[in-house]
């Protein structure tokens, strides 16, 4: 990026992107999922150790949900964006919750 190690707008071949983008320090698979989904807009970029995707689909690890996950190719992005939507809501529904509990209401 600020040092022309990286270039997102040319980019023919996202695995072969993401793969390079692995090799830099501290970039590691979900980096380069995110960055895909992200800034390269793949649909079907899918970030399986996510927590918030694990929560989304009620799930305990990413062993879990990256076979469930191959039912949704080659879509998975817009499955991720689903299921962190998911997670959102329902972090607001218990913090509603636990406020109404506390305050009484």
């Amino acid at each position: 990026m600020s040092e022309g190690q990286i270039a997102f707008g040319s980019v023919d071949n996202v695995e072969e992107f993401q793969a390079r983008l692995r090799q830099l320090p501290g970039i590691g698979y979900w980096t380069a999922q995110y960055i895909a989904m992200r800034a390269l807009n793949e649909p079907d970029a899918f970030p399986t150790g996510d927590l918030g995707l694990l929560r989304g689909a009620s799930l305990q690890h990413e062993r879990e949900l990256a076979p469930r996950a191959e039912a949704w190719r080659p879509w998975r992005a817009y499955a991720a964006m689903y299921l962190w939507q998911g997670t959102e809501e329902n972090e607001h529904k218990s913090i509603s919750c636990s406020l109404h509990f506390v305050a009484g209401i």
